[in-house]
Formats: C-alpha cells, structure tokens, sequence
C-alpha cells in the first residue's frame, strides 16, 4: 500500500518535525481509499446518519406534541438532545430499538414539562 503511494516503508514511524504536507496526506488516503478528512482524523460536520435523525425526529415529535408553547429554538435543542444520545448510543454499541425510543422520549418529555413548570412558577 506505501509502495502504491510511492511513500517510503517508515513513512508512517517517522512523523517530519512540522507536519505532514497535504499532498503527501492525500496520497496517504488515496492508498487507504480514505477521504483526506478520515486521514487527518476529523469528522466532517453536517453528515448527520439519516437512520438516526428519523429515530430523532420520531422521538421529538412524541416530546413536541406535549408541549404547550413549542418553538423553533426549543424544538431545535430537543431535537440536538436526542441525536446526541442516540449517537453515543451508537458509538457505545447499545440498542436503540422502540423501546429505547419511547423511554428517551418519556425522559424528555418530564423534563422539558418540568422545565416548563418552573418556567411558569411565579417567582418568590
């Protein structure tokens, strides 16, 4: 695979005292098949897995039907909540079947109600 690239066979164990040039990680992943992004050990931003998002949004919309006053801000945070734990959840190898899916939405449900309870409390 080095050979391919045209890089030496201790490419990968010495690292030059800067960095790496670009051009030489692009032929790194070229060799790998990787994007340049996967090379340098970034995720790209905005690739959401749409499998996840529609559990997401199935969640949210059980969690937004019970609230009085939804909002685009609001919504949006509920929504970011429930990606994330079903991202780790993911990542961590857990289920994330309809069980699972109805207990996060129960869970956010009580919070966002209790959340909007002491919202509504007047103040002492």
């Amino acid at each position: 695979m080095l050979k391919d690239a045209k890089l030496a066979h201790d490419f990968l164990h010495v690292v030059p005292a800067h960095s790496r040039r670009v051009d030489t990680l692009e032929k790194i992943a070229k060799a790998l098949d990787w994007s340049l992004p996967e090379v340098m050990g970034l995720e790209l931003i905005g690739q959401a897995d749409v499998e996840l998002m529609i559990k997401t949004v199935y969640v949210a919309r059980k969690v937004v039907s019970y609230l009085f006053e939804p909002n685009a801000e609001l919504e949006a945070q509920i929504l970011t909540s429930i990606y994330n734990i079903l991202l780790d959840r993911q990542h961590a190898g857990q289920p994330i079947d309809q069980p699972i899916l109805d207990l996060i939405a129960e869970m956010m449900t009580k919070r966002e109600a209790t959340a909007a309870a002491r919202a509504t409390r007047p103040s002492s």
